[in-house]
Parts: structure tokens; sequence; C-alpha cells
């Protein structure tokens, strides 16, 4: 579902993606979140960002 009416920010503070800027913002339009493998513990490491794209690459 996509709520292109809705301008979500997306904060972040994960320096070695290609999509993070200087202000800890994502600088893309949505980000995935994908579960961890062999993590079903309910706590908040069970996800991670599926969208995350080394800067090197």
């Amino acid at each position: 579902m996509s709520f292109s009416d809705k301008h979500q920010c997306i904060l972040c503070d994960v320096t070695s993606c290609r999509y993070h800027d200087q202000s800890g913002h994502c600088q893309l339009e949505s980000i995935k979140v994908k579960p961890r493998a062999n993590c079903h513990n309910g706590s908040c490491d069970e996800s991670e960002c599926g969208s995350y794209s080394n800067v090197g690459k």
C-alpha cells in the first residue's frame, strides 16, 4: 500500500549506507523493513532495513 500523500521523514544513523545524508536523513522515498534471519524474539533487533546499500557498492 502506498501513501504518497504522506510526506514521511525517515531518519537513519547508518553512515555506511549510500542513502544516508549528513543531516541524518535517508534519501530514499521509502524503505523496506525485513525480518532478520533466525531472529524471532520480539525485540527491536528482529528487523533490519532491507533497502540498505553499502557506500562502496
